[in-house]
Order: C-alpha cells, then structure tokens, then sequence
C-alpha cells in the first residue's frame, strides 16, 4: 500500500475517535475495522518486499555464468576478434606473413588485415604461428605454419583454410599424422595437433580414438590457451577431438577441424539405405571418390567404396562384415602383419605368421590408401575377440563400429588441389 493510502487510513481513524461518543458495540466495531486496515496495509508492505526480493533472486539466477562459461568475443568483422597467444617475437610472426604470400604466389597472394592468434616454439616443431587475414579476394583466412627442427629453419605452411563463423568458434585446431617434413617416418609418434583456443580458456586437452588412454597430458591438463603436441601417426581429425576448460570446469567438446597440407580429407556422406553386406550413401561431391576408397567413423572403419554414380550422387560401401570383404591389415604397435577377411561368423584376422603374438584387445589396422604414406593415417579396423595360441594362423575379431544405426560417415580421399 502507498504511504498516502496509510495517511488517508489514520486520518479516517482520528476522525472517528473525536466524534460524539456511540454506543459501545458500535465503538468496538470501528476499532476492529481499524485494526484490520493496518494489518492489511503491513501484509502489503511485506507481500510488495518479497516479491522485490524474489524478482532480485531470479534475475541474478539468470545471469550468473555457470562454471566453464566463456565471455563471448566479438568478432572483428570476419576475422576472429581473439588476442594473440604465445610469447615468440614478432619478427617471427613477419617470417610467416612472408611464408604465407610467397606460398600462393606473386601478388595474388598478398594477404591483408594480418595479424597472429598463436606465436611461440616447440621443441619438436621449432616455431608454431598461426596467423588469419584477408587474401586477395578479400576472404577470411587462417594459415597454420612451423619450421621443420631449429628455430632459424624455413617457415613452412602447414594449412590455409577459410575463417570458420567467428561468432561460434571457440578453438581452432590442425591434427596431422605426419611432421611438417612429410617424411615417411617408421616413428610411432610422428603425429602433432596444434590448437588455439579462445580467450578465456585455461587448459586444453586432445581425446583421440585412435589411442587407448587419454592424451591431454599424462595424466593431467595440459595449461594455457593453445596446445601443441606429439600424436600417434594413425591420429587425424576425424579421430580427434578438442576439449576446453576454465579452471576446473568443461567449457566444451568439439571435434577437430581439418589436417594438413597434402593429408586425405574426410568427405561426409549421408547414409541412405543398408543391406547385410553393403551400404548406400549420397556424397555432394562424387566427383572425388573412387573405388577402393576407405568409409569410417571416428570409432573404425565402415568398410570401403564399391562404386560410384556421379548422376544420382549415390555411393555403393561394401562393409567390412561382408564374405567378401578381404583387406591386408596389422597390428597396432606390435606391427603383426596378416589379412582381415568379413564373413557369416564375423571379422577373421587370418594368415598370420606362426610366431606372430597377437593379443586379445589388440587394434588391427588398415592403411588408409588416400594418405600420401601408409603408415599415416591408418584406420582402426577391429580387435581380436582372444590371443593367439599354439600355431593358429588366424583369430576371430570383432569390428570397433556398429554399422547399424549410423547416420552419417566419412569417405576418406586424397586431398583436393588447392584452388587459388
């Protein structure tokens, strides 16, 4: 109630007091009203308090951020609005800005608005930057660059790819199974990943499929907004995934974006239609694929392309379990070479030396035709379902992937000619 609401209340009251006196149940009835009144306006007062309070309590709830929340950054027109990461000088972010127009060439490939999101140096890779800018055309781009061992070696370009939306982009990331060198390496680790994250992130970490254990960082976090490191040769990045944390608190968990220069491309292809044996997909680009041609997912291959119909865009998969699916794999690390053959009882790791040690859990892999190096990128096929004992030229396997519920999955081709 207003505070002229209670003034005109207690004057009502004083006015009844000083009339001529009246009997006395009439008396006792306007005090009793007036008592009410009070009572009345004091509920009031405090239903009007809680309701004030109540309000307060619901707008702070809604806009306190929740652990892992990250500030949004404007975007800076198409270019990402981040701060730069890293403590290298920056007469080594200039050497890139040279590495990346002399990599397209002439003037067409002078680049404009430049400026780094990562400079700094790694002990495997030398110096790491990751530059954006305009190119020519004046598109949005971002450009991932290392030396091959020392810090005075040659800039290489490792990636040019387009600006993703700048306004959800929290990480950018680079996963190749192959060193800047490209070199065919018997090397287990002779993979990388290099990701930026946006600020506010305080520790990242990589998951991939294509290892057993978490590879954050031993067996914590790995610290700041970037995260350069070592992969398994078989890492690429339909096999990996980027995760981001403030603090403590997940902030998200996003797949990686894309490989290197010259590494196979992972094309997305629609599932249609599946049978026992086969499988029918629509692709938007048939014009890249082939017979031969690996299928998989993140967890394993699918199987691998039968045919292709470049009028009705469809693609004929032949998957793994099929009798007549026969492909040369090997093991995981152990490196114990054999054939994986599909069939009506499932997966056979079959011709297998007699003194080959394959162990129950083992990965069995296949290489990966569209890689530039056979031991890059290879896909993880299956497991052994036991170990082999006495003289067994074969063991029964089972596939890493259920085919059947998939919506979508990847063909694997060579990477495309660059287009500018």
């Amino acid at each position: 109630m207003s505070t002229d609401g209670e003034l005109r209340e207690r004057l009502i009251d004083l006015a009844a007091e000083v009339r001529m006196p009246t009997a006395p149940d009439v008396m006792i009835s306007r005090r009793v009203g007036a008592v009410r009144r009070r009572r009345a306006a004091l509920a009031a007062s405090a239903l009007l308090t809680v309701a004030v309070v109540a309000t307060s309590v619901v707008l702070t709830t809604a806009v306190a951020p929740r652990p892992g929340d990250l500030a949004s950054v404007p975007a800076d027109g198409p270019l990402l609005g981040w701060e730069r990461a890293g403590q290298a000088p920056e007469a080594l972010v200039n050497d890139a800005v040279s590495a990346w127009d002399q990599a397209v060439g002439g003037p067409a490939g002078r680049h404009s608005a430049m400026r780094a999101l990562l400079a700094t140096t790694h002990p495997t890779l030398g110096s790491v930057v990751v530059l954006q800018g305009l190119d020519s055309a004046g598109q949005a781009r971002i450009g991932f660059f290392a030396t091959t061992s020392t810090p005075t070696s040659r800039m290489q370009l490792l990636a040019d790819r387009a600006v993703p939306d700048p306004s959800h982009t929290q990480v950018i990331s680079l996963v190749s199974p192959q060193g800047p060198s490209r070199s065919a390496s018997a090397d287990y680790w002779s993979g990388y990943v290099i990701a930026v994250a946006m600020p506010g992130v305080t520790h990242l970490r990589i998951t991939s499929t294509t290892i057993d254990d978490d590879i954050g960082d031993g067996k914590g976090l790995a610290s700041g907004r970037f995260l350069i490191r070592a992969l398994p040769r078989t890492s690429t990045a339909l096999t990996a995934r980027i995760k981001g944390f403030v603090d403590s608190a997940p902030a998200f968990d996003v797949p990686a974006q894309g490989g290197a220069v010259g590494a196979a491309e992972a094309l997305p292809a629609t599932v249609l239609s599946r049978s026992q044996d086969t499988m029918t997909v629509s692709v938007t680009d048939p014009g890249r694929v082939r017979a031969g041609q690996l299928v998989a997912v993140p967890d394993g291959l699918v199987g691998r392309v039968m045919q292709v119909d470049s009028v009705s865009r469809q693609v004929q998969v032949q998957l793994s379990r099929a009798r007549e699916f026969t492909l040369a794999a090997y093991t995981d690390i152990s490196n114990q070479h054999g054939v994986l053959r599909g069939g009506d009882d499932g997966l056979v790791f079959e011709q297998l030396d007699t003194s080959a040690e394959v162990n129950e859990g083992n990965r069995i892999l296949v290489a990966d035709p569209a890689q530039a190096d056979r031991l890059a990128g290879a896909i993880t096929a299956a497991r052994p379902t036991h170990t082999r004992t006495g003289a067994q030229r074969a063991v029964a396997a089972r596939s890493t992937v259920s085919v059947d519920n998939l919506r979508e999955v990847y063909i694997s081709v060579p990477a495309a000619t660059p287009s500018r």
